[in-house]
């Protein structure tokens, strides 16, 4: 056997391959605001969007590479020492391999909201706002990947529609006359109803307190939302298997030969995706001293537990000993497959 460096330039030339790609959008905004009188207004948002993009990437076709590599007559083997020697039938089977991905997405939203005046106290106007929202989406997604007559293909799309309402309270309590210093509460809650994901209600609440005219302490707490992206679950158009042929990250305690065990890594996103959820809470002050003009200092301490984190889980690739350590990751791999399994 011999190793041989060689490229395809005596075959193909210097002139790089076509790789088209296209990607456009619009959308439409419009808005409506309506002086009700007292204080009061309503306005309302509608939103419509839309985009598509495309792109292709021609490669080397490397089973094809493989096959040509291991000919055994001129009219079938690849020749690395005069490529553009080779049979054009096999260099054009070597060129023939294209990445093809192309989407349509699209995004409507409704929202309406009613604030005004409620009620008045001493330090100032209690202020409401209530309002609700609808919000639609929809991905149509297609890869294909492989020779032109033999490609791979995937298709998925997925639509999802959300119905939420929310209301917040801002209420004065004390004014900056009081001899204390102005504080200031407000509270709010939201409540989405998600048709793929279920509901969920969050509520906030915060707070302001000015003991002086140049120092502002402020806090809140809260909980918090995100669903998985249609991209993600039910849209996830990429989902593939890729065969790595050793072992990068062996069980403590295996059999060193085990390195030489390869991996069927799945990639790509999954239905049963759930929601992340948070719980936040921040503390902070902002401090503009007198006898400093145009100084401000300000300081917030910040806490967040997350819940259900959604990301990419490639620690059985690199993890080391820890990852094997952790039994969250249990889910996330399987030793000793079947053949059942490994299928």
């Amino acid at each position: 056997s011999q190793t041989v460096t060689f490229d395809y330039t005596p075959a193909f030339g210097n002139v790089g391959v076509d790789n088209p790609a296209k990607f456009n959008s619009w959308g439409i905004t419009p808005t409506l605001e309506i002086d009700l009188g007292g204080s009061w207004q309503l306005r309302a948002m509608g939103n419509y969007g839309s985009s598509y993009n495309m792109t292709t990437e021609r490669a080397i076709n490397s089973e094809a590479v493989n096959a040509a590599l291991a000919g055994t007559s001129t009219a079938t083997a690849l020749n690395p020492y005069n490529v553009a020697a080779t049979n054009p039938a096999v260099l054009a089977q070597l060129r023939d391999y294209t990445n093809f991905s192309e989407a349509n997405q699209d995004l409507a939203e409704a929202r309406i909201v009613l604030d005004g005046a409620v009620t008045s106290l001493p330090a100032g106007d209690v202020r409401l706002a209530v309002g609700a929202e609808y919000h639609r989406e929809g991905i149509d997604a297609h890869i294909a990947f492989g020779p032109s007559n033999t490609a791979k293909e995937n298709r998925a799309s997925a639509k999802r529609h959300v119905r939420s309402f929310f209301g917040e309270l801002y209420v004065p309590v004390l004014g900056p006359d009081s001899g204390v210093g102005a504080l200031d509460l407000t509270g709010s809650v939201r409540y989405d109803d998600y048709s793929d994901v279920g509901g969920t209600t969050n509520p906030k609440i915060g707070f302001t307190y000015k003991p002086a005219d140049w120092i502002n302490i402020r806090g809140n707490y809260g909980t918090s939302f995100h669903a998985p992206s249609l991209a993600d679950t039910t849209g996830a158009v990429d989902e593939r298997v890729t065969f790595i042929p050793i072992t990068l990250n062996v069980e403590p305690g295996s059999d060193p030969l085990d390195f030489l065990r390869p991996i069927l890594f799945i990639s790509g996103g999954s239905p049963t995706l759930r929601p992340e959820t948070a719980k936040t809470w921040s503390l902070g002050a902002d401090i503009k001293p007198p006898i400093i003009p145009g100084l401000t200092l300000s300081g917030t301490y910040y806490h967040i537990y997350f819940e259900n984190v959604i990301g990419v889980n490639i620690g059985g690739l690199f993890g080391g000993p820890a990852y094997y350590a952790d039994p969250t990751n249990a889910p996330f791999y399987i030793r000793n497959p079947t053949l059942a399994q490994a299928v």
